[in-house]
């Protein structure tokens, strides 16, 4: 074959047949008669680092080796391979190969890659330059198939391209790919293919975005991103998952199941969890009830039954998801012995199971709506399931031509006439054989879904001596059960007692909660709550002076201040020094909600006082919580009235002793320049105002005939036969309460003649106390508090927690890393502090956080957002004083031993009962270290003990009767065992005197210590964190409310 090589031409200006005959004899002699060893010539002259020919060739041996055992799909892959330098090693082409293999299967629908920029603009290049005809796309191919054979080493091929190719065209191409490369050690392809270089510089974008760039300085990008292996690593999204093909042609051939739960409170009859099985071709559902998840095996069985007797059909297929209470040895024993194919979705891919998954929505959509609808506590979650499973089977579907359900399975229509509005009133028939002739005929029931085996309907009764007894099977049929109702107010007048055989236990202790939809709100609280939420006090003289109410407000307090003779405009004297003052701005509220005036008080600054100079004793008492409780659950349960007072600038009335000077307050504008005001009575801010102010009050009211209590000395009482009166004194705000309304009347304007009082009316809102009095008792929150708490803290739309303190958790001084700030760590204890007014659930958190505000560290500030959050989730939760309580004491002590691990100490806890109302708690770490749990026991009931003596003192003040001895329950034997028994030996005689006060009361009769199971002790819940049942149980036992009742 005779050719003619153009580079020679142009480089010599001639051409030499016989010359040109002889190069090619002698390269044929050389490297074969039939192949362009040419190419494989200038291919050898790549640099290739430190690495030889031998070796690069060995390398480019077992790649090619690899590559031509791919189809043809990797084409472009195998063309990018070839051409990078340095040579990849068969892992490296691997992985790439695995990784388009991974795309493509994503991307079904993408085109078939183009070829090879670098090889295209190498062609190019040498056709442009020879002028020679371009090559075809089957010539290139043959090229390439002929250069893998050379570089394989196998038996040449002879290559028969379509179009002629002579050895000039060979010279020219092995001629560019050195000038291509020889310059350079960057590979071929990152030279050449612009595409993914520009690709990577803007950012990956997408094909539509990439394809609107037109022009770019010296490259023409093209918009395939075919071959970039970053894109489907930031960008790939699941494909949308198309409709479920299977049809089923009869019922109950395919089952769906899910199980739902658990949900943190349990139902009527003990439940956490519902099992759904929801039939592929007729859609029905049934929802069964479970305890555990364990009794999903046993419910299947009893379905599967179920079905073979009542439809006479078999169970072909069950799917669910991968979940343990499918997979296990129970299950797989059952559908194997029934020949049932138990198909599973895969692991987090839901939409394999949509048809259960999308009925649990329909389901608990429509539960939802018979919630708010019957305004019922969330606890009986299982009436409405079951109802709403009941409902949604007698409803049409399109996906069944608009019939129900119930009409595929029954080939009927379903019935509606016994259907009535889920938790409305209807009166059942008194069946009770044996009626009196006045015994009443009906009874006030709710009215619940029919039964769909049954054409009875159960009716519950409202009469609390009906109890309703939770279901002794283990599951619940889709029947609900019945729902209790709230009896309507009302008090009988005669005086109950409990028989006398239950006079050796203690009956206030049942799992009971006082819980109450909002929709049951008075309007007078509702519009309450909204006022004291809704408006903002200025906290600065600058907001205050844009508000003409507030500007008002100043104006009359100065003028009260002048006019009670409070200061004289004077100079100062040489050597005295002057104190600042500010202004404090506060509304006031009605008894209905609404703003009764707004306040504005002129504070001193009195920490600038100097002791000894200014001021000499400053100790002033409040009533203490304890107090305020027995006041409060004395007066409900002996339905007295409650009155609200408050002294209008109750420190002016007190007398000043000592010399004092202030600054002229903002807005004064009577002082002239140099003047300051000497103090002749006492002001607010000073150190000692509250003592003046305290002793002017009691002096007052030691006039008037009333007795400070000598227990609490801000209790004051007057007893004149059956004329009883109590006032409770903390600061300037007053509650009184008493037996007859004339001597609660002629208080009032006696304390009114000394001081002008104002009469708040009936109390509502004492020291951030929200009260809330029924029939049934008087509610107390602190629901705005809360609300400030979590704002302050940023926590208002914080997820909710089940429990105040993760059980398990044990906080150390050396656990994290110091907080920057603890200053908002220490004021954030300090509020949940007096936020346990209301709420002993969070007395053992709280404690424990209080051990570390010397140096607070991340992990107790992360244990205090979690007690943020569980009080998000329970904001309306607090105390509840029953109408109905007896006043009889009881107590349960507890301890904790050696519970703090930096010091080993215990945790002393306990809470006393009057009635059925808690009014004292308390978790403290002991003083000292207990030995042995016993020990430890013993100094907490020996705390409890001392608590139980003053509270009875308290009540003596009132002139109660403590039926003794006092009901005392201990979990520890051992130490009830001390107590019983004069026991001295190793392991006692080293406690202290004060100790054994315990067994010195339990010989005088004062107390009764009794036995109690742990798993009934509600002081567990001030000296542990407890898992959730457990809280649940015991926090039931302390007959908190968590809604105000109307």
């Amino acid at each position: 074959m005779e050719t003619t090589n153009p580079a020679t031409t142009a480089a010599t200006g001639s051409t030499s047949t016989s010359s040109q005959v002889q190069t090619e004899t002698e390269f044929l002699q050389l490297h074969g008669a039939d192949h362009p060893g040419m190419v494989l010539r200038e291919i050898t002259t790549l640099s290739q680092g430190n690495m030889s020919v031998v070796d690069y060739y060995t390398k480019l041996r077992k790649l090619m080796q690899f590559l031509m055992g791919l189809g043809e799909i990797f084409d472009h892959v195998r063309n990018q391979l070839l051409v990078m330098d340095p040579i990849p090693s068969v892992n490296r082409a691997y992985s790439m190969v695995q990784s388009v293999e991974k795309q493509r299967q994503v991307h079904m629908e993408m085109t078939n890659s183009e070829e090879n920029i670098a090889m295209q603009e190498l062609i190019a290049c040498v056709e442009d330059k020879r002028g020679q005809p371009p090559v075809q796309g089957d010539t290139k191919e043959m090229l390439l198939q002929e250069l893998v054979k050379l570089m394989r080493g196998t038996t040449p091929v002879q290559v028969e391209p379509q179009q002629q190719v002579n050895f000039a065209q060979f010279d020219d191409f092995a001629d560019t790919i050195q000038r291509f490369t020889s310059h350079s050690n960057t590979c071929l392809t990152a030279q050449s293919s612009c595409n993914n270089l520009w690709h990577r510089r803007l950012g990956h974008p997408s094909v539509s975005v990439q394809k609107h760039i037109s022009v770019v300085p010296l490259v023409s990008i093209s918009v395939s991103t075919e071959n970039c292996t970053i894109c489907p690593l930031a960008k790939q999204h699941r494909l949308p998952f198309p409709n479920s093909e299977i049809k089923t042609t009869q019922p109950f051939e395919m089952l769906h199941m899910d199980l739902w739960g658990p949900y943190h409170l349990s139902s009527l009859s003990g439940c956490h969890y519902f099992l759904s099985i929801v039939d592929d071709y007729s859609r029905g559902i049934w929802t069964f009830l479970l305890k555990h998840k364990s009794q999903v095996p046993c419910t299947l069985d009893k379905f599967f039954k179920l079905v073979h007797t009542q439809f006479q059909a078999t169970v072909k297929v069950v799917r669910t998801d991968n979940g343990t209470e499918f997979i296990n040895n129970q299950c797989h024993t059952l559908f194997t012995s029934l020949g049932i194919l138990h198909q599973t979705s895969c692991s987090y891919t839901p939409q394999q199971n949509g048809v259960v998954e999308r009925k649990h929505k329909q389901l608990l959509e429509m539960a939802r709506a018979l919630l708010f609808q019957s305004s019922l506590p969330k606890k009986f979650w299982e009436n409405l399931s079951l109802t709403a499973t009941y409902l949604i089977n007698r409803l049409p579907t399109p996906l069944l031509n608009w019939k129900s359900p119930f009409e595929i399975l029954y080939k009927k229509p379903p019935s509606y006439a016994q259907l009535k509005v889920f938790g409305c009133l209807c009166f059942a028939s008194n069946v009770t054989p044996h009626k009196q002739k006045f015994d009443q005929r009906a009874y006030k029931c709710v009215f619940p879904v029919p039964d769909i085996d049954s054409p009875d309907e159960s009716l519950p009764s409202t009469s609390p001596s009906i109890h309703i007894s939770p279901s002794s099977s283990d599951t619940s049929t889709s029947v609900p059960p019945p729902l209790p109702v709230s009896p309507a107010p009302r008090r009988s007048l005669r005086t109950t007692s409990k028989p006398i055989w239950l006079s050796d236990y203690v009956c206030s202790c049942t799992e009971t909660s006082i819980t109450c939809s909002p929709d049951t709100y008075s309007l007078a609280h509702i519009s309450f709550v909204a006022q004291i939420s809704s408006v903002q006090e200025p906290k600065t003289y600058l907001q205050a002076s844009f508000d003409p109410h507030w500007i008002k407000a100043m104006d009359q307090e100065l003028q009260a201040l002048e006019t009670n003779g409070t200061w004289e405009l004077t100079s100062l004297p040489p050597k005295k020094k002057t104190i600042g003052s500010r202004w404090v701005f506060k509304l006031k509220y009605n008894p209905d909600g609404s703003i009764e005036r707004y306040k504005a008080r002129l504070v001193a600054k009195g920490y600038n006082q100097i002791e000894g100079v200014d001021y000499f004793d400053s100790f002033s008492p409040v009533a203490k919580s304890v107090t305020v409780r027995v006041f409060l659950a004395i007066a409900v349960s002996k339905s007295w009235p409650l009155f609200q007072l408050d002294v209008n600038n109750a420190f002016l009335h007190g007398h000043l002793d000592e010399e004092v000077y202030m600054d002229p307050p903002a807005g004064y504008v009577k002082a002239q320049p140099g003047q300051v005001c000497k103090l002749r009575r006492s002001l607010y801010g000073l150190k000692q105002a509250s003592r003046q102010w305290n002793l002017e009050l009691t002096s007052r009211l030691l006039d008037f005939g009333f007795i400070q209590s000598p227990h609490d000395n801000c209790l004051f009482l007057k007893d004149s036969g059956d004329n009883f009166v109590a006032l409770l004194v903390y600061v300037d705000d007053i509650l009184l309460t008493g037996a007859s309304e004339d001597n609660l009347t002629a208080v009032k304007e006696y304390l009114d003649r000394l001081f002008t009082i104002k009469d708040l009316g009936t109390a509502k809102y004492f020291l951030g106390l929200e009260l809330t009095r029924s029939s049934h008792g008087l509610h107390v929150t602190q629901h705005k508090y809360l609300q400030d708490i979590l704002l302050d803290a940023s926590m208002t739309d914080a997820k909710p927690a089940s429990t105040p303190f993760p059980p398990g958790l044990k906080l150390t001084l050396d656990g994290g890393s110091l907080l920057p700030s603890p200053d908002r760590y220490r004021r954030l204890v300090g509020r949940l502090l007096y936020l346990g007014f209301t709420r002993p659930d969070i007395s053992f958190p709280v404690q424990q956080l209080s051990q570390f505000l010397q140096s607070p560290r991340t992990t107790h500030w992360d244990a205090a957002l979690h007690i943020l959050r569980y009080l998000r989730g329970s904001s309306s939760l607090g105390l509840f004083f029953s109408s109905r309580s007896s006043l009889q004491l009881s107590a349960f002590s507890d301890a904790a031993w050696a519970s703090c691990l930096d010091s080993r100490r215990s945790i002393t806890g306990f809470c006393i009962f009057l009635g059925s109302s808690i009014i004292s708690w308390k978790t403290k770490k002991q003083a000292t270290v207990s030995r042995s749990s016993a020990e430890a026991e013993y100094r907490s009931m020996a705390s409890t003990v001392s608590e139980l003596l003053w509270i009875s003192y308290l009540l003596r003040d009132f002139q109660l009767s403590i039926q003794q001895p006092i009901p005392f329950w201990c979990d520890n034997k051992a130490a009830l065992h001390i107590t019983a028994n004069p026991v001295f030996h190793e392991r006692t005689k080293h406690l202290d005197i004060d100790c054994h006060l315990v067994r010195d009361q339990f010989k005088a009769g004062f107390i009764s210590p009794t036995h109690i199971a742990g798993p009934h002790q509600p002081a567990d819940l001030f000296t542990k964190a407890v898992p959730l049942p457990t809280f649940t149980r015991l926090l039931s036992k302390l007959g908190l409310g968590f809604q105000a009742p109307s």
